[in-house]
C-alpha cells in the first residue's frame, strides 16, 4: 500500500465526503426533497441531453502550501461517470492550485 501525509489525508476524506454529500443531494432533488446543507447554494444543474457535465474542485491550504483537488463526469442523471482526486505539495498561491488543477483535471480524463 500507500503511505501518505495526515494532510493529504484529511484533503481526500473532504473531497470524499463532498461527492457523497452532492450525490445525496441530486438523489434527494429527485425525490424532490431538499437538503438543509445545500439551501442557499448554488445547485448543480444538468446538461443537455446525450450531453456529460465534467466539474471542478480546487482547495488550498495556505499555511502549509497544500493543494487538494478533484474532478467528476456525470450524465445528465446526476451519476457519476468518471472522477478523480489529487493533491500537490509546495503550492504557493491559490491562482497556481487552480491552474494546477485545471491543467491537471484535462490531462487527466
Amino acid at each position: 500500500g500507500k503511505e501518505y501525509e495526515a494532510e493529504v489525508t484529511v484533503a481526500k476524506c473532504l473531497e470524499d465526503s463532498k461527492r457523497w454529500f452532492d450525490v445525496i443531494a441530486i438523489s434527494k432533488e429527485g425525490e424532490g426533497g431538499r437538503n438543509r446543507m445545500d439551501e442557499g447554494k448554488k445547485r448543480w444543474k444538468a446538461p443537455e441531453a446525450e450531453s456529460l457535465k465534467c466539474n471542478i474542485g480546487i482547495s488550498w491550504m495556505q499555511r502549509n502550501h497544500l493543494a487538494g483537488m478533484g474532478w467528476i463526469v456525470r450524465n445528465r442523471n446526476g451519476e457519476t461517470v468518471l472522477h478523480s482526486r489529487r493533491a500537490f505539495n509546495g503550492v504557493s498561491s491559490l491562482l497556481e492550485a487552480k491552474r494546477l488543477g485545471l491543467i491537471w483535471a484535462v490531462e487527466s480524463m
